[in-house]
């Protein structure tokens, strides 16, 4: 699981319509987390010489 904090989420100037409802997520004590959502990134990985690009769900 891929959690993105709605902090970095509007620092990296995204917008709410990109987020799209989504479960709560438990923690270990059984108490749910509230959960804005979850959206499809692009992201790259690699070193410049070496990278991929692909979505991710977060």
């Amino acid at each position: 699981m891929d959690i993105l904090i709605a902090k970095a989420f509007y620092q990296m100037e995204l917008k709410d319509a990109q987020v799209k409802p989504a479960i709560p997520i438990y923690v270990f004590a059984n108490q749910p987390i509230t959960v804005k959502g979850s959206s499809f990134l692009l992201m790259m990985l690699g070193d410049g010489e070496h990278n991929t690009t692909n979505w991710w769900i977060f």
